[in-house]
Parts: C-alpha cells; sequence; structure tokens
C-alpha cells in the first residue's frame, strides 16, 4: 500500500495544480484509495485506467512521493541519432561541396551520417535529415559555376559544321 501520508487537502492542492491530464488520474487514483478508501478494481474503473496501471500508480507513489507523480511531457525527438546542431554541421560540411558546383544527393548524406555516427542508417534517414535542416529537393544548376561562353560558342561552330558532312 502507500507508504507516504499524505492529507486530502494535500492531494487536492496537487489535483489543482496539474496541467497534465495523465498527472490529474494519478492524484485521483491517490484520492480514491488511500482518502476515499475505494477498492482498486472499483477506482480503476472509476477513473478509467486498467487495476496495471492503478498498481503501478500505487507503487510509484510508494516509492517516491509526490516527487515520482510528474512525467516528462511527451513527444519530441525521443530516439534521435544526432542533435539538430550536429545535422546542421553535417549539412554545412556538404553544402561545400554544393557551392563548388557538385550535386549532393541523399546517398552521400546518408554516406556522411555513417562515418560520423558509425553505425550504418537508411536512406530514409537521410531524407528526414535533409527534411529537418529545411532542405528541398536538390537539383543541379543549370549552368556550371566554371563555364566559359567563349569556349561554348567556339565548340557550337565547330560541332554544326562536323555534324553537317555526317
Amino acid at each position: 500500500m502507500v507508504k507516504y501520508d499524505i492529507s486530502e487537502e494535500q492531494i487536492l492542492k496537487f489535483m489543482k495544480s496539474t496541467k497534465d491530464v495523465r498527472e490529474y488520474r494519478r492524484w485521483q487514483v491517490i484520492h480514491l484509495v488511500q482518502i476515499q478508501k475505494m477498492k482498486k478494481t472499483h477506482a480503476a474503473k472509476a477513473i478509467g485506467i486498467s487495476k496495471v496501471s492503478l498498481h503501478g500508480i500505487l507503487n510509484r507513489f510508494a516509492s517516491f512521493g509526490p516527487e515520482g507523480m510528474p512525467t516528462k511531457p511527451r513527444g519530441g525527438r525521443l530516439d534521435s541519432y544526432m542533435s539538430l546542431d550536429e545535422e546542421k554541421q553535417l549539412i554545412d560540411g556538404l553544402f561545400e561541396n554544393g557551392e563548388k558546383g557538385l550535386i549532393i544527393t541523399a546517398r552521400e548524406v546518408k554516406e556522411a551520417a555513417e562515418k560520423k555516427l558509425q553505425h550504418a542508417v537508411s536512406e530514409d534517414y537521410a531524407y528526414d535529415l535533409l527534411h529537418r535542416q529545411g532542405w528541398r529537393k536538390v537539383t543541379p544548376r543549370p549552368k556550371h559555376p566554371k563555364n566559359n561562353k567563349e569556349q561554348q560558342e567556339e565548340f557550337k561552330k565547330k560541332f554544326h559544321s562536323w555534324s553537317k558532312h555526317v
């Protein structure tokens, strides 16, 4: 059962101060079982949780007291390989190749990530990484950065005269 001795006023104060529904339900469990002396099965049914969850809440309260009732917020990047800053540094390193006129592909991003992380990642990870960093589909430029108009015109003149005789 519950090791911590807590008054009804304290429980109600905690219930009013919560902003999370899950945390509120935990305090309801403590209130119904400890203060109202309701049977655990009836309390679980009244709150709308399973008996296993109810026992978990009571054990958590018995072990940690009121400090154990709040939880971390859900969502976010809980299982990411790299932080957003590390991803940005990785992409910035590849951006230098893009400025030289080279085409940046998801495969190159994947290989760079694998090199940094020292384990395999999927190509989807590379696309997701690019998307998180605000990149869109990277396509080649209409002209090469080192192009030379004079050489192109000279080539066109020679090519046409050569192609007429074929």
